[in-house]
């Protein structure tokens, strides 16, 4: 299963590309400000594939799944505090289209290499296949719930928000049966742990940078579909 490591590197570096890529191009900040945003991806970037190639999230020669946990949490608190950091930039946060967003999800569809993993028994259950199929079904009904917000469909909202708890969801139990199935975990609970893949390259990209931007993004836009929601940002809507 050589090969499969192989494309997942490709196709997740692919990915990791047109997400960054596709925040950076719809951002509604001149280009400086959309050049930083793809710079400080890069950076994160990096740093995940040196952290990993000098085995610092190896369960036997590094600090294993509790490095991970700091790889996979810390970005996101300085991506969070950095959106935030000023009125003006928060604003134009919120103001990046939603179904712009959502269409990035789209290739969560190759969550099915999960599945491949689980059924080369690389990867064991519960993690392979919750993973696996949450992430297909999140990424082949991007597409629908796309068109209805930017069509503004009816129920559009309603929609939206079913499909981000959902999304979100699958992330989050995705890390938690991870953790509880990483070899070396402190909380593991499976007595069948899974291969330590995920904290090796191309695989640990995976929890470590592609896993924290979606979920930033479906907390970005459920934020979003809260203010659409309240009486002031009905008001607005209707001025």
């Amino acid at each position: 299963m050589a090969s499969l490591d192989v494309i997942a590197a490709i196709d997740i570096t692919a990915t990791a590309a047109v997400v960054v890529g596709t925040i950076a191009a719809v951002y509604p900040g001149p280009l400086p400000a959309r050049l930083r945003i793809i710079g400080a991806f890069a950076l994160w970037f990096a740093l995940v594939v040196l952290t990993s190639g000098f085995d610092l999230l190896d369960p036997v020669k590094g600090f294993g799944v509790p490095a991970l946990g700091f790889a996979f949490l810390i970005p996101m608190v300085v991506i969070a505090f950095a959106a935030t950091g000023t009125a003006e930039r928060w604003q134009r946060v919120l103001a990046i289209p939603m179904a712009a967003l959502i269409l990035t999800h789209v290739l969560r569809v190759l969550g099915v290499e999960f599945l491949m993993l689980w059924s080369a028994g690389r990867l064991t259950a519960p993690f392979a296949p919750s993973a696996g199929w949450g992430d297909i079904i999140t990424g082949v009904a991007a597409v629908p719930v796309a068109w209805a917000v930017w069509r503004q469909a009816a129920g559009w909202r309603a929609l939206a928000i079913i499909w981000n708890l959902f999304g979100a969801a699958d992330l989050i139990a995705a890390v938690a049966f991870g953790i509880a199935s990483a070899p070396g975990s402190p909380l593991l609970m499976f007595p069948s742990p899974s291969e330590p893949i995920m904290t090796m390259l191309p695989w640990v990209l995976i929890p470590a940078y592609l896993v924290p931007i979606w979920l930033l993004t479906h907390a970005l836009m459920l934020v979003e579909l809260a203010r659409h929601a309240s009486p002031a940002g009905l008001r607005a809507q209707r001025l």
